[in-house]
């Protein structure tokens, strides 16, 4: 079944059947959650703010980067917007690049689908964009930065925004298998965030 997206003004919590409960950190902009993870998924109540470190055993990362579904991309993210290394002020989160990208990545679909793209441009600082287009010329295939690219050139373009939600439409599935190609090459880097490994100096 098709994702669906529920924007959310706090901290919200999803909770997916089969699958831990993840939090993420307030004001981003778009939480995603699934209708097909086994055929049900449950959108949970807002939940207290409150700061989350993650830690995982190896051995629940290892299911968790052994699944091809969209779903556990999601979930991936989340654990990521519960970093302690998370800052929405930096440009580019304070992350790699590598994982910048494969987060606001995230965030980019995830809006096109939900409420068209415009609403993503709308509501990502130029900078951050910036950083973003910059991220995508260097570790997607070049389509996504030529469609990226054109969203940002006019935002309020109609016709410029339908093409990049139409582009994402058509390749969805082509999407999700460069986002699983991404973060099994910077698993370590990710798993670090999560809190699995110390962050090398």
């Amino acid at each position: 079944m098709r994702p669906f997206f529920r924007r959310v003004g706090a901290l919200g919590d999803i909770e997916l059947q089969d699958s831990p409960r993840w939090l993420c950190r307030p004001s981003i902009p778009v939480l995603p959650c699934f209708s097909g993870l086994n055929q049900s998924a449950r959108l949970g109540r807002l939940s207290e703010i409150r700061a989350v470190k993650s830690k995982f055993s190896q051995a629940y990362l290892d299911t968790l980067f052994s699944s091809p579904d969209l779903s556990t991309l999601v979930e991936l993210s989340g654990y990521l917007y519960g970093s302690e290394d998370y800052n929405r002020n930096e440009p580019t989160y304070g992350y790699p690049e590598p994982v910048f990208v494969f987060v606001e990545s995230l965030v980019w679909f995830s809006q096109a689908i939900r409420s068209g793209v415009w609403t993503y441009y709308e509501s990502t600082p130029r900078i951050r964009q910036d950083a973003m287009l910059d991220a995508l010329r260097r570790h997607a295939p070049a389509e996504f930065a030529t469609h990226y690219s054109l969203g940002m050139k006019n935002r309020r373009g109609e016709l410029n925004t339908n093409v990049v939600d139409a582009w994402i439409e058509d390749h969805e599935e082509d999407c999700n298998r460069w986002l699983w190609r991404l973060a099994n090459e910077h698993r370590s880097a990710i798993e670090r965030l999560c809190g699995q490994r110390p962050i090398e100096q």
